[in-house]
């Protein structure tokens, strides 16, 4: 059995969540935080170039293909066990895929010789 507090201005029974805590945020900020969620800062264009800069190549096929399927890593992490495997064998396929059309497109490229006196 839970007993709530008495407001002491009412005489009534506070509401639920009273006295919280909001570290120093107006009400407005904490009704649209339970409503939509905390806010998580956007990562800027330039954060998000750096960490594509940083990835290997095989890093950057898989968020390529992902980006292409609607995904995230985030979206893939909460997947049940058997949906990541099936998506891994998709992504396999495709990288195979993606790997195939590129040797393809650079045979047949002539190749270039720079002959400059």
């Amino acid at each position: 059995m839970s007993i709530a507090p008495i407001n002491p201005v009412s005489g009534a029974a506070a509401p639920a969540g009273a006295g919280k805590k909001t570290d120093g945020k107006s009400f407005d900020a904490v009704l649209q935080e339970a409503v939509n969620g905390p806010k998580v800062p956007k990562k800027s264009a330039a954060d998000e170039l750096e960490a594509y800069v940083k990835m290997t190549p095989a890093q950057r096929m898989r968020a390529d293909i992902l980006n292409r399927l609607g995904l995230t890593e985030e979206q893939v992490a909460q997947m049940s066990p058997q949906d990541q495997e099936a998506l891994e064998g998709k992504i396999a396929e495709l990288t195979k895929q993606q790997i195939e059309l590129q040797q393809q497109q650079s045979a047949a490229r002539p190749a270039r010789i720079n002959i400059s006196v």
